[in-house]
């Protein structure tokens, strides 16, 4: 426990989604960036391997059956703000990615900084389609 002492700010990459009513993260998934050797993801990135899709269905799944219903994990996973932090060790920075939705919600990033640690001299934000609300992959 000693040897853990201090080492809570260290920069974490994962997934999140934001709750706009209560102006707070949720169902959020993060690993210390220090956990991984080299890159494990396309373009070079750091990040961890959960999914939006695979995570929503497991903590529908518990919220339905074990807190009936109650919480956050109501309909589609796409459907509410969400993002994924990386990092990228050729460059030195972490990315924020999100969609457009991050304009009308600014709010959310000091949540993020503040959750994931992260250094805010070698953090971007990136907006990409694919993070905007009701998009996928596919």
């Amino acid at each position: 426990m000693a040897a853990n002492r201090g080492k809570g700010d260290i920069p974490k990459v994962g997934i999140f989604w934001y709750n706009v009513s209560q102006q707070c993260l949720f169902g959020v998934v993060s690993n210390k960036r220090i956990d991984y050797d080299k890159p494990n993801a396309g373009g070079e990135i750091i990040t961890c391997s959960e999914m939006h899709e695979d995570v929503w269905k497991k903590e529908y799944y518990k919220q339905r059956y074990h807190r009936g219903g109650n919480g956050p994990f109501k309909g589609e996973y796409q459907y509410k703000p969400r993002g994924r932090v990386s990092y990228t060790p050729a460059d030195d920075q972490y990315i924020i990615a999100v969609g457009t939705w991050i304009e009308q919600h600014k709010e959310t990033l000091p949540l993020i900084y503040e959750e994931f640690d992260l250094p805010k001299d070698k953090t971007i934000i990136k907006q990409a389609h694919h993070w905007d609300i009701g998009q996928t992959w596919m």
